[in-house]
């Protein structure tokens, strides 16, 4: 039987915050990350067929969700919104 496989990644500080405040990009937070850190994140990005994000982290943050440190194949951005609210330019 095959199942979909899921794997969960975050950064989160050491208070288990995701952002700083709420409506903040998490990229401050992601700016601490070291080579290795998004070499990695950008493995596990080329390895997936698909990434999911919230509708508000694209409204705030609009981020690439793309593989840019390693060899790889992009996977497809999935956004659940209950109105599909979402900018067309995002």
């Amino acid at each position: 039987m095959h199942r979909p496989y899921t794997i969960i990644v975050s950064e989160v500080t050491v208070d288990g915050k995701l952002t700083l405040r709420k409506g903040r990009s998490s990229k401050e937070i992601m700016q601490f990350m070291d080579e290795e850190a998004n070499r990695y994140l950008h493995q596990l990005r080329a390895k997936v067929d698909g990434i999911m994000v919230g509708a508000e982290t694209v409204r705030t943050d609009n981020p690439f969700l793309t593989v840019r440190y390693v060899e790889g194949r992009n996977p497809t951005r999935i956004v659940p919104t209950s109105k599909a609210d979402i900018p067309l330019e995002c």
